[in-house]
């Protein structure tokens, strides 16, 4: 599951700063019906 996406480079440490913060949440069970696949090219990026 995805939570964020960077369409720019920018430094990791503040998002993994914010996204550890919600390892505190307690954790919630679903039921996933479906998933899409979604395939991301960068033509020309590292």
């Amino acid at each position: 599951m995805s939570i964020a996406y960077n369409a720019r480079e920018r430094s990791a440490p503040p998002i993994i700063d914010l996204v550890s913060e919600l390892r505190s949440l307690p954790p919630v069970e679903i039921v996933v019906t479906s998933v899409n696949l979604v395939y991301l090219r960068r033509e020309g990026r590292v």
